[in-house]
């Protein structure tokens, strides 16, 4: 796949919406009065009131206006009655004969030929159950018309026939009626799963644009969730707003099979559901696939083409978005937010692309970690929160990856340390001095200052030493006197980056303690193993007292923060941060 610049590709996006907005307002098709006719809209679509799907009305249309809107936009036994298209039949004949009641091209087989048969067919009946049949003038009794009903539409049972009115009614109009009527019970299911279909297409679209939101980095919301979780929460609802959007057309399919709607709008809303698919699936088993984390992001990066389409749709053939005023105004609000954030996004990439920082040093800490040391326009972070950073190496610029600020806001230079474990980390160690990067940051709420305590443990797991190395950096630049306990635990003394400064620390912060821990060297004199229950309770002092920060492995900090909360740590003391944010 062919990658586009960012600021061209979300300008191109504004500019679409825009246009499909356009076409929104020009759609004069109210679709959920399909459900209003006898047959719920399984057999008819807009143009049963609409000419050519246009703000026109044909012959129906207008005495729908006329009569049933009125009426509460009710299908009544008036307008049933009627001949709207002056073709000869009612419209109730026609809704049967599943003929368009406002084209007069459109109906059913002549009526001469159809009644000559029924009644002949009615007359052998009526000899065969020995029942006279009805003279000139004479009344019809309810228990002839009903056996009359029966023997033309056996299927239909006595609870299925209306009562009759009067004797003066026919009983072609009878047993249309009474056909109209079982036809509106039998809808019934099909109504409540209808109903059901649009409840969770409103519900899914919701989801999808929380999804955006989630996704979308604006910084105060940042701040007060931590965009790591926001991600985690982010995977989570998208799961179950995929789940919700799939089986809405499941459900429709039910009630109108192929038909109902104008083929060009259901198509509009599968080719989202189509994308939706493929992006979730992408994300959901990109492990499997064995993505390169490049493709993963641009296969991603049409998921902001969704939101347009599924908006179009919904405004076009949404029910309940013409029957509420309210929910309709919420749609357009949604829209609004969208459009904002969109425009943040396009802002913040040209804001980051006009002050790129040069590399000042490539630095290799340990057999497979590299530090990258950059220079340029000052941003105002806190130690232990993160960055997203694009290189631009060769002329080429990366896609973009978040890496932990290892450096200390105290230094002029904002530094990351990295592993070299995939296919972009595996190049850190290639970056030059005359490369360039854009740098986005701050990110991240794992701080210490955003906790007040005087106690402070921090465990790490391999290359999670990155934020705690910047926090001691920073409290050991600003002579910070706390109680503090760093528990870092690797595979061998040949993985411990930093360790020079990290000696030179222990020295010169009087109540900084640090603990070693070795899972795969045998001749290490210190602790061994894994950072347990055990390790935590002997090795630190005060545990109901202390703040406690764990970042490495998902499943070493899953196993620590079990540990904790059975030593009796409240969660609210609990604080961690995980690396990968797909």
């Amino acid at each position: 796949m062919k990658r586009n610049g960012i600021y061209s590709y979300n300008l191109a996006l504004l500019v679409s919406f825009m246009l499909l907005l356009t076409l929104a307002f020009d759609a004069h098709c109210r679709p959920f009065r399909l459900e209003k006719i006898p047959d719920k809209g399984e057999n008819f679509d807009c143009n049963t009131c609409h000419i050519n799907y246009g703000k026109e009305k044909n012959l129906f249309g207008k005495d729908y206006e006329a009569i049933a809107i009125p009426a509460g936009d009710i299908y009544t036994e008036e307008l049933g009655k009627m001949d709207s298209d002056g073709d000869g039949f009612t419209n109730d004949e026609e809704f049967l004969a599943k003929t368009n009641p406002g084209d007069p091209e459109s109906k059913p087989a002549k009526k001469d030929n159809q009644q000559t048969k029924q009644d002949n067919k009615t007359i052998n009946n009526l000899q065969e159950n020995k029942i006279e049949p009805k003279k000139e003038n004479e009344p019809v009794t309810s228990e002839k018309k009903e056996v009359v009903l029966q023997t033309k539409i056996p299927e239909l049972s006595k609870t299925t026939i209306p009562e009759l009115e009067s004797d003066d009614s026919t009983i072609d109009q009878q047993i249309i009626s009474a056909q109209v009527h079982d036809l509106r019970k039998t809808a019934n299911i099909k109504h409540y799963i209808y109903k059901i279909g649009r409840y969770v297409s409103l519900s899914g679209f919701f989801l999808i644009f929380i999804q955006y939101i989630l996704s979308s980095k604006i910084r105060f919301i940042d701040r007060l969730f931590g965009l790591d979780k926001l991600f985690l929460v982010h995977r989570k609802i998208g799961i179950i707003g995929l789940v919700f959007v799939l089986t809405h057309p499941i459900l429709l399919f039910i009630v109108f099979g192929m038909g109902g709607y104008s083929l060009l709008w259901k198509g509009i809303g599968a080719l989202a559901l189509i994308i939706l698919i493929i992006i979730a699936g992408v994300a959901i088993l990109y492990a499997k696939l064995n993505l390169k984390y490049e493709t993963w992001k641009n296969i991603h990066r049409i998921s902001y083409i969704i939101l347009p389409i599924a908006f179009i749709h919904s405004i076009v053939l949404g029910s309940d978005l013409h029957k509420y005023l309210w929910l309709k105004t919420l749609w357009y609000i949604l829209a609004g937010i969208y459009l904002i954030v969109m425009a943040y996004k396009i802002i913040n990439w040209i804001k980051v692309r006009k002050h790129p920082f040069k590399i000042a040093g490539v630095v290799q800490e340990t057999h497979d970690i590299w530090s990258l040391h950059f220079k340029g326009k000052n941003k105002n972070y806190k130690p232990g929160q993160f960055m997203i950073i694009n290189l631009k190496r060769n002329g080429k610029v990366s896609e973009s990856h978040p890496f932990t600020i290892s450096s200390s806001p105290t230094n002029d230079m904002m530094s990351i340390s990295v592993k070299s474990v995939g296919d972009f980390t595996s190049t850190i160690k290639d970056t030059k001095l005359s490369d360039i990067a854009y740098i986005d940051a701050p990110y991240g709420k794992f701080s210490f200052l955003n906790h007040d305590s005087d106690n402070l443990v921090f465990i790490a797991g391999g290359i999670g030493i990155t934020p705690f190395i910047s926090m001691l950096r920073y409290i050991y630049d600003k002579k910070i006197q706390r109680n503090i306990t760093l528990l870092w635990a690797n595979k061998s003394e040949n993985d411990i980056a930093f360790k020079d400064e990290l000696q030179k620390m222990e020295s010169g912060i009087p109540k900084l303690k640090i603990v070693h821990v070795m899972s795969k060297q045998d001749d290490w004199q210190g602790e061994k193993g894994f950072v347990d229950a055990d390790k935590i309770k002997r090795l630190v002092k005060d545990i109901d007292k202390s703040q406690f920060f764990i970042c490495g492995p998902p499943i070493m900090m899953t196993l620590v923060k079990r540990d904790l909360i059975k030593l009796g740590v409240s969660k609210s003391k609990i604080h961690y941060e995980r690396f990968a944010l797909r």
